[in-house]
């Protein structure tokens, strides 16, 4: 769980060899349906594992499911995605179910 107006690390991994990407982020969809991304560092290309750090700003005052997913770009006009994963944003003094 993860609590509402806090930073936190975010890693994933695209589960294949992300080699000469352009652009890496993690897309998200807020639970009011709104959109975004947070930038990603790659931390190894060869098996795709990628890590951002989710700042503790407006941007997470949502509490909710989100859906988040690991996005890369190829200058081949050749995008990588991955399956979405539900992230719980739960407000401060909430217990994890």
């Amino acid at each position: 769980m993860i609590i509402e107006g806090t930073s936190f690390r975010l890693r994933g991994s695209m589960g294949q060899d992300i080699t000469g990407y352009t652009g890496l982020e993690f897309k998200y969809i807020r639970p009011d349906g709104t959109t975004g991304a947070w930038s990603a560092t790659a931390e190894d290309e060869a098996v795709g594992s990628m890590s951002a750090d989710v700042p503790a700003n407006a941007t997470m005052s949502k509490s909710g499911e989100w859906l988040v997913w690991g996005h890369a770009s190829f200058s081949v006009t050749k995008d990588m995605k991955t399956p979405a994963e539900i992230l719980i944003i739960s407000p401060e003094g909430s217990k994890s179910s």
